[in-house]
């Protein structure tokens, strides 16, 4: 939208880095529950 953003406004983390980080967790529990050595990283 062409804003600036402000300090306070860079202080939390946007929808997107919240389901990435989401996902991120889903991954790690999957990889814990499997008996493959890499589990893919799906957003």
């Amino acid at each position: 939208n062409g804003e600036i953003p402000t300090k306070e406004m860079l202080d939390f983390p946007t929808i997107a880095e919240g389901v990435r980080g989401m996902a991120f967790i889903d991954s790690v529990v999957a990889s814990s529950k499997s008996t493959e050595k890499w589990t893919e990283f799906k957003v």
